[in-house]
């Protein structure tokens, strides 16, 4: 273990870490006389981020036996503290002889005490791995860190250090770093990809992959010794994610023109994701998120696939789960949805989007393109009411040189859903397009150029100011006044003895000063220094009434326009769009397709003064904004 401890404490660089990892690994690879079980061990500290945390109370517990410490003193301390607690109580122990601590005991404690069947037996493992742990190097302090998943090392750097150890040839002499040019950049970063793929198919788990890299296998031959398939429902595949383009259209379809042909634009719709598993029984089991079992959703799932899926005995889908929020149906009457029964429809509070097939019948179809995956989709799933396949539309390669159509398609997905009536809306909630290349493998683990992620984000910083003054009416153009006009301040009370009302205050001072104003803040008396503290400019004002009212005569002393700011603003937002609509759901659809201007307090303040004098002299002498969340 105390081979693994400099790669805890880290480098001063990512760049070392990675170096520092690679080497250690290659070192096991070429020169261990056991090396699958001895990677093993060490991969699985170097991940331990990636596992579920051992148990507060047994780890205080098993540090309290260790080093003779009060134990409910240990369990009542933060879990941050804990590794500084172990290292004092070793440091105070005197010890004549010790075993070192070997990297396989601090492998299988990770492995058996998450989630212990008898917590004795986990409390007297974890203290004999204190008992052995030295002082040295902060290596107890180290190995607490490890146990609470907090290793001082990304997994990502782990897994990268691990392809570049197996893609490097061995280590002249032991220890010299490979010379530059034996391997080309190009080679290590899809060596990278294949130990991503490999590791993420496989539900972020190293046996299978720790034995192939042992064998010798590389490359495509790595993935595929890893590949999904018989093991339906014992661990989730990490899901391939979507470059995120929201800033620059034309490069995201740039990208997928590389990839050559056409794309399907798929609806990300809001909900749920999930995978799940059917087994060969009949048994559903869903993943969330997270990659952790969600029993919750098992009815659900079974609901909507139970008896439309066709020529299934075992299956992975990547799908979403999107709730329906309508009346159950004794409140609506006898009629349901249609392709369900009653009892069905009572019961369902979500339904089922399928976006993806990713085992089918104990084969894995993640090396397939995107075509076929789909083409066999759309042949086992029989769709109705409660179960439906993803929403998109297919883009001919000619059409991803157009930027129009695709900001067309993205406003059709947003807007769907405002014009959908009863429970077609859940299918149609969308924030955002997916663009696919037909032609792409579902690369576990990756983010992948080849899938594209696209929004309609605000604009924000200097181009939201300038866009939002450019959108006045012509009329009100000419009557933007300069910062100096106008007097800014913020009201607020009793908001410096809490975090939340720490964080919301700086929140608002950061989004004046990025516009170059020092707003005054109007406080109670008994607050007033706590406020300055923060380094704000500060001015008792009393109560709430009063101290607007005495912003509103300061103001006035110096002839300025008077502007008072809530302390709990998130933002200064405005939709762009000027049109009068009749019915909710043309506004609903315009506020979601429109540009969003989130601008600085003082470029709002400008705009909203411009269109008060607009209106002619003393004809507006008062605005008030609008706040919700």
């Amino acid at each position: 273990f105390a081979v693994v401890l400099p790669l805890l404490a880290g480098a001063a660089t990512e760049a070392a870490t990675l170096r520092g990892v690679a080497t250690l690994l290659r070192q096991v690879l070429h020169h261990s006389s056991d090396k699958e079980s001895d990677l093993k061990s060490v991969m699985t500290i170097l991940l331990s981020s990636r596992r579920t945390p051992v148990v507060h109370k047994i780890l205080a517990d098993a540090i309290s036996d260790s080093f003779g410490m009060p134990a409910g003193k240990l369990r009542e301390e933060a879990s941050y503290k804990l590794p500084e607690q172990a290292l004092a109580g070793r440091r105070k122990q005197m010890t004549l002889s010790r075993r070192r601590l070997l990297a396989a005991d601090v492998a299988v404690a990770i492995d058996k005490c998450v989630a212990p069947k008898c917590k004795q037996e986990v409390q007297e493992r974890l203290t004999k791995l204190f008992a052995a742990s030295s002082k040295e190097n902060e290596e107890t302090s180290r190995l607490v860190r490890v146990l609470q998943s907090r290793p001082g090392l990304s997994w990502d750097v782990a897994l990268r250090g691990l392809a570049h150890a197996a893609a490097l040839p061995p280590p002249s002499g032991g220890e010299a770093p490979t010379p530059a040019g034996v391997v080309s950049p190009d080679a290590l970063v899809d060596a990278e990809d294949k130990v991503l793929q490999a590791y993420s198919q496989d539900g972020a788990r190293i046996d299978r992959l720790v034995a192939a890299l042992a064998r010798g296998q590389r490359g495509e031959a790595l993935v595929a010794a890893c590949a999904p398939g018989c093991e339906v429902g014992q661990a989730p595949i990490v899901p391939m994610r979507a470059r995120e383009a929201t800033d620059d259209v034309g490069a995201a379809l740039a990208n997928l023109r590389e990839c050559g042909g056409p794309a399907f634009a798929e609806w990300r719709t809001r909900g749920d994701q999930a995978q799940v598993h059917v087994k060969d029984d009949g048994a559903i089991i869903v993943f969330g998120k997270n990659m952790e079992q969600e029993p919750a959703l098992v009815g659900d799932a079974t609901l909507a696939l139970k008896g439309h899926l066709e020529g299934v005995r075992t299956c992975i889908l990547d799908v979403v789960f999107v709730r329906h929020w309508r009346k159950s149906a004794a409140k609506e009457g006898p009629e349901v949805a249609k392709g369900c029964t009653a009892s069905e429809d009572r019961g369902s509070e979500r339904s089922v989007l399928v976006r993806d097939l990713l085992v089918l019948n104990g084969n894995s179809l993640l090396p397939l393109p995107w075509k076929e995956r789909h083409a066999e989709l759309r042949r086992v799933v029989k769709e109705h009411a409660h179960l439906r396949l993803v929403q998109g539309s297919e883009v001919p390669s000619e059409a991803l040189h157009d930027e129009t159509r695709i900001m067309a398609l993205l406003t059709e997905a947003l807007t769907a859903a405002t014009f959908a009536t009863g429970d077609e809306k859940a299918f149609k909630r969308a924030d955002g397009l997916v663009l696919k290349s037909l032609d792409s493998p579902y690369l576990a683990g990756c983010c992948a150029g080849t899938w594209q992620a696209l929004a309609r984000p605000p604009v924000k910083g200097a181009d939201a100011d300038r866009l939002l003054l450019e959108s006045l009416p012509e009329e009100a153009k000419s009557h933007i006044p300069s910062t100096d006009e106008i007097y800014f301040s913020v009201v607020s009370a009793f908001r410096t003895d809490t975090t939340e009302g720490v964080r919301d205050i700086m929140k608002v001072q950061k989004l004046y000063n990025s516009a170059g104003v020092q707003p005054i803040w109007y406080t109670d008396e008994q607050s007033a220094d706590s406020y300055r503290r923060l380094g704000l400019k500060v001015i008792p004002g009393g109560k709430l009434v009063p101290s607007r009212n005495k912003a509103l005569d300061d103001a006035a002393k110096e002839g300025k326009v008077c502007v008072q700011t809530s302390d709990d603003i998130g933002s200064w937002t405005l939709y762009n769009d000027w049109e009068r609509y009749t019915t909710d759901s043309e506004a609903n659809a315009a506020a979601l397709s429109c540009m969003r201007i989130e601008s600085t307090p003082v470029a709002a303040a400008k705009f909203l003064i411009a269109m008060m004098r607009s209106r002619g002299p003393g004809v507006c002498r008062l605005f008030r904004g609008y706040p919700f969340s």
